[in-house]
């Protein structure tokens, strides 16, 4: 079991890296990593404010962030400011975003700035960027896959991982095709193949996780409670409960938890399918929330 650790007092730390596709910022790096802090809703001195909101969820929706930065220099509000009115002809930037608690940080998006640009009308001149996993991958046509034979589907996912610039984790897929045919984007032929072998495929931070469908994502069980970052009380619904939590890096998509609380029926075992995260490194939100079905007997690998 994981114990998760109220993190109530402890600095929050938000951390994006935006890479250029072309050019480079200060005429050296295509990588530039912007940094902010805060402590009991206080942005230190030398931080950036920041803002992000983060959508993870399953089936063939992709990963979706909404990043605001205040304090950026207007020379790289220049050299990453994007349009999608042309989405082919879009610069194909990208961006990751790091989240957590003083030094200790871990990735929760990776993917493409579909549009960005700053708030001029705005003195305080926020930098908005939205950006989405698998996007230029979704809307550019890949080689068809066209293979004679037999051939293991773990093997064809990883090729489409390979060409997605993606790293691949195989959890239990044993499947065999015979003479796949796929067309279209490489994240299109993802997730028609995992959806012809019913399996699980999602794309996140950067990295393709193919399962079968009651597998978790993830080994290990998270320990939830109200001493362990549970925030109110969970609720349920017809698809299995609801709650709301302070942010852990442990809590991912896909992943087991087992719920601690005085509602009934709500205690027990659960299976993350969507994710929202809040995460302001100047205001009290530094919270996640979370959807989860429940959790099938045997279904722990």
């Amino acid at each position: 079991m994981i114990n998760l650790q109220a993190n109530e007092m402890q600095i929050r730390t938000m951390e994006v890296h935006f890479a250029l596709k072309n050019g480079t910022f200060d005429g050296s790096n295509n990588v530039k990593i912007i940094k902010g802090y805060s402590y009991q809703n206080k942005v230190f001195k030398n931080g950036i404010s920041m803002y992000a909101r983060l959508n993870k969820e399953g089936g063939v929706s992709m990963d979706k962030l909404d990043l605001t930065v205040y304090g950026l220099l207007y020379k790289d509000i220049a050299m990453l400011s994007t349009i999608n009115f042309r989405p082919l002809q879009v610069m194909k930037n990208r961006v990751r975003v790091f989240a957590g608690y003083g030094n200790d940080v871990s990735l929760i998006f990776e993917g493409d700035i579909i549009k960005a640009a700053g708030s001029f009308s705005d003195p305080n001149i926020p930098f908005k960027v939205e950006a989405q996993s698998g996007y230029f991958n979704k809307i550019k046509m890949n080689e068809n896959v066209n293979i004679k034979g037999q051939i293991k589907a773990s093997k064809v996912f990883e090729t489409l991982a390979k060409q997605s610039d993606l790293t691949f984790q195989n959890v239990d897929v044993d499947d065999e095709l015979d003479n796949p045919v796929l067309v279209g984007g490489s994240t299109d032929q993802i997730l028609n193949l995992s959806k012809k072998l019913g399996v699980q495929a999602k794309i996140d931070s950067g990295s393709l996780i193919v399962a079968k469908r009651n597998t978790p994502l993830y080994k290990g069980i998270l320990k939830i409670g109200k001493d362990s970052g549970l925030l109110n009380y969970p609720t349920l619904d017809e698809k299995g409960i609801n709650f709301r939590m302070r942010f852990n890096k442990n809590i991912r998509f896909g992943s087991i938890v087992d719920i601690s609380t005085i509602v009934p029926k709500a205690s027990g075992l659960w299976r993350i399918y969507s994710i929202e995260y809040n995460l302001e490194n100047y205001h009290e939100r530094f919270e996640i929330s979370i959807k989860a079905s429940y959790l099938k007997t045997g279904a722990v690998n």
